[in-house]
């Protein structure tokens, strides 16, 4: 009766078992011919007897569902705190679902079992936490949600449990090590139990077993639990991950004002020094052209950098560019880019050129061209050449500039044309390749960068020969 109970039978159905037997007794007492019935103090003691086993049950029961409360709410407050702990020491997610998953096994008392989350992309469970499985056994099991594995199964039933009675005889798709395993009986929920699935989690023993209904109802809250603090375990991640992101660009901009204030005081003292000489000197004197040269390319020198600064600004609102197209030759932009080199830098030049021809701003060209010259110049090998190649064909021409050198890291390719991101560490505004991108999304093309450490870094600007028939530069004036 016990073993009953602890199975998950309900109390009214023990009860009524109890109640017809009490009714059989009284019924087989009084169908015997009076001559061969016990006597009735016998029957009332049988009847007493069973009226205790009535008493002991609802007893029994009832600190069985007590001590299951108890035990619930204990297996609720271990969950809790082991998703505070992984928040407060910024334990990866992947650690708290093994240890969430180690207390469902303790709470269900069972010997093995998994966590598997859902990734719609590839419409794939994935494991996150497993315990007690044969290792190849597991990898079976990370599929596609079509197939006919039990995980699978249980994500697909429209009931929120699925059971297993004897892995060694079920026609699921089960790994030959698993069956080995000596697991028998499984039991998975779906996660959450009907809306959109989230994941799968199972639990597994290896002793034959038939799990009960207060068992499936225990490890259902268990399920709900875990994706809820896997949820919130996801979403605090999230939440780290953009404030890290918000402090990165809060330095990245403070060090950019540093910058650009540092930066923008070298032209303009230099062409305020010059020009209080220049107040000093009589008409006619020879070094007067000079320092008005001097004056001349300070000012245009903090013009293009406060462009820049504009022209990223706008970027980042949504803008574009604006562009002044003409009839253009990428033969033509890139020697107007080496001739502005120092000798030093352009005798590090190699030129594949040839003549491609399409309806682009020149101008916005070699400003793009002369920054991506300007950083392999900066950060290539100083003892291989910078190539510099353009081609093209009738639709698409392509700008490229080579360098050889240490090659960038993943988490600089995914991030290097974006405003403030430097190539690495030293000065720099981190505006140059930004202004790379936005000038060929603005011609209706695209930037990519290829870097490893045998090929070096390519920075590649691909250029549709033809406007778009779309309105993209209607009303943009053309930039000084």
């Amino acid at each position: 009766m016990g073993a009953r109970m602890r199975g998950g039978h309900e109390l009214s159905d023990i009860l009524q078992e109890l109640t017809a037997i009490s009714r059989a007794v009284s019924d087989a007492w009084s169908d015997l011919e009076p001559a061969r019935r016990p006597p009735r103090s016998e029957l009332d003691r049988a009847l007493a007897g069973l009226q205790r086993c009535v008493v002991w049950v609802i007893g029994t029961f009832t600190k069985h569902m007590r001590d299951d409360e108890q035990r619930g709410k204990r297996a609720i407050h271990r969950l809790e705190a082991e998703q505070r702990d992984a928040i407060e020491r910024g334990l990866a997610s992947d650690v708290l679902a093994a240890r969430m998953l180690a207390v469902v096994l303790d709470v269900m008392e069972c010997d093995a079992g998994a966590l598997l989350l859902y990734d719609a992309s590839s419409a794939q469970l994935v494991e996150v936490a497993a315990s007690g499985l044969p290792r190849d056994a597991i990898e079976r099991e990370v599929v596609d949600v079509g197939s006919q594995t039990f995980p699978a199964t249980v994500a697909r039933s429209d009931a929120p449990v699925t059971e297993v009675g004897d892995v060694a005889t079920t026609e699921l798709d089960v790994s030959p090590a698993l069956r080995a395993s000596g697991i028998r009986a499984m039991l998975g929920v779906r996660m959450p139990a009907r809306t959109k699935l989230f994941g799968v989690l199972y639990v597994a023993m290896r002793r034959p077993h038939v799990f009960g209904s207060r068992e499936v109802r225990r490890l259902e809250l268990l399920g709900e639990r875990v994706l809820v603090h896997l949820e919130i375990a996801y979403l605090n991640a999230a939440l780290r991950a953009s404030l890290d992101e918000v402090l990165a660009e809060r330095k990245a901009r403070e060090q950019f004002v540093s910058f650009l204030v540092h930066d923008l005081r070298t032209p303009l003292s230099n062409a305020k020094v010059s020009a209080q000489l220049l107040a000093r000197l009589p008409d006619g004197d020879p070094r007067r052209a000079d320092l008005t040269s001097r004056i001349v390319r300070g000012v245009d020198r903090a013009d293009a950098m406060l462009r820049d600064l504009l022209d990223v600004s706008r970027i980042r609102a949504g803008g574009t560019l604006p562009l002044s197209r003409a009839p253009a030759d990428l033969f033509d932009v890139v020697h107007a880019v080496v001739a502005e080199l120092p000798t030093g830098s352009a005798r590090r030049i190699a030129l594949d050129v040839d003549h491609a021809r399409g309806t682009w701003d020149a101008h916005e060209l070699e400003r793009a061209l002369g920054n991506v010259v300007s950083n392999a110049l900066k950060y290539g090998d100083e003892t291989a050449p910078i190539t510099i190649r353009a081609k093209g064909d009738a639709e698409v021409a392509r700008l490229s500039v080579h360098n050889a050198g240490s090659p960038l890291e993943p988490a600089q390719l995914e991030r290097i044309f974006e405003p403030f991101v430097q190539q690495s560490e030293g000065r720099g505004w981190g505006l140059g390749l930004a202004l790379v991108r936005a000038c060929a999304e603005a011609h209706g093309g695209r930037a990519l960068v290829q870097s490893d450490a045998e090929h070096g870094t390519v920075f590649t600007i691909e250029l549709p020969t033809t406007a778009p028939t779309a309105p993209d530069d209607r009303g943009a004036q053309p930039t000084a």
